[in-house]
């Protein structure tokens, strides 16, 4: 579910959700009020001991890490999860599977408020409980399983805090990737389709391609629709992805994976938030 439904939602860049998200996700006073009440409710019956932070969110450390390292803003978050409406029920599980954690910058807004906040209270390693009032939630809007207003239950691990080097190769060994190489700016880059008859790309103004852009946790922010291209001159995109591009022949298919210092970089753009680094399938159809 977070990967088909709710992953581009807690990437809140993906959608451009966060700044909506500022006008909308405020509840009422008594919204708030409710939320704390059944908040109270949950630990009491739960026998909880959980501590608060000025925001309204409650945790609990379950089982402590052992590694100590702690996040930095910029840093590359990786969580398991199991999430839980106060009934019990639950709406979404990523426990086993590394493919569907939750990935995500730190200290940026990329994600649920409540989610980056106690990524920001734990160390690499620890399990926790985590409560968040639906103002750290997904505050009026409701989706799949979860309603509007709803207080959401987090079982979480923060399995690996990384730099964005780190996250790259991790994602280059969990996808098996072959022969990936590494450029002195920090592109990694592999080509899946050699054609030796194609025409070099380095030195041409203008491509052709089919490309399909990703975030570490798969989700696709962009790419060209089926039976489509794109065209544009090769120096006016990202560095990462024209850096890529020049490496490549017509007729090829490579995996480019850029850290965000060739990409959107400290800034983000759109629905690209800051410190992320991006993953691009491309085929070049052609170039002039």
């Amino acid at each position: 579910m977070f990967k088909s439904r709710l992953i581009p939602l807690l990437l809140l860049g993906i959608a451009g959700l966060q700044g909506c998200m500022k006008d909308s996700v405020n509840p009422e006073e008594a919204k708030y009020a409710e939320n704390q009440q059944e908040i109270q409710q949950y630990i009491a019956k739960n026998n909880l001991a959980m501590q608060s932070t000025a925001s309204g969110l409650y945790y609990q450390v379950i089982k402590p890490g052992t590694g100590g390292k702690t996040a930095q803003r910029g840093s590359q978050i990786v969580m398991s999860y199991v999430g839980r409406l106060t009934n019990g029920s639950i709406f979404d599980s990523a426990k086993a599977n590394e493919d569907r954690f939750i990935r995500f910058p730190w200290g940026v807004s990329a994600t649920l408020p409540g989610l980056d906040q106690v990524a920001g209270l734990l160390k690499e390693g620890d399990s926790a409980k985590v409560i968040m009032p639906s103002n750290l939630a997904f505050g009026s809007q409701a989706y799949t399983k979860i309603p509007a207003y709803s207080v959401l239950i987090f079982d979480i691990s923060l399995k690996k805090i990384q730099t964005e080097d780190e996250a790259l190769q991790d994602y280059a060994a969990r996808k098996k990737y072959a022969g990936v190489v590494k450029t002195a700016s920090g592109l990694y880059y592999t080509i899946t389709k050699k054609d030796t008859t194609g025409t070099p790309v380095s030195g041409k103004t203008k491509v052709t391609v089919k490309y399909k852009g990703m975030y570490l946790d798969g989700s696709v922010f962009d790419q060209t629709q089926s039976g489509q291209t794109a065209e544009f001159e090769i120096n006016k995109v990202i560095a990462g992805f024209t850096e890529g591009l020049k490496l490549m022949r017509t007729k090829e298919k490579a995996i480019l994976l850029l850290p965000s210092s060739i990409a959107y970089g400290e800034k983000g753009e759109s629905r690209i938030p800051p410190f992320s680094p991006l993953i691009f399938e491309v085929e070049v159809v052609s170039a002039q």
